[in-house]
């Protein structure tokens, strides 16, 4: 069983990897979701993210919210 973690702690995990990253600059905003295909073995969260400007968020900013789902669950709350 994974340790669980509140949205804001995972959001904060994720945006401070991002910061670490000058390919995710523009990253201005990480929303934790529900993941729909919830089953007991796959992540039950995903990450979705606002940027500034036209472009979207890098695939690097959605590996880094896959790795930490592969280790932490979210308890539901905020």
């Amino acid at each position: 069983m994974k340790p669980k973690k509140s949205a804001d702690e995972l959001t904060t995990m994720i945006m401070r990897e991002l910061r670490n990253r000058p390919d995710c600059s523009h990253v201005l905003e990480v929303v934790i979701v529900p993941n729909i295909d919830e089953a007991p073995h796959h992540p039950n969260w995903k990450a979705g993210f606002t940027a500034d400007g036209p472009s979207t968020a890098p695939a690097e900013a959605y590996q880094i919210a896959r790795d930490l789902s592969a280790q932490f669950d979210w308890d539901g709350k905020r």
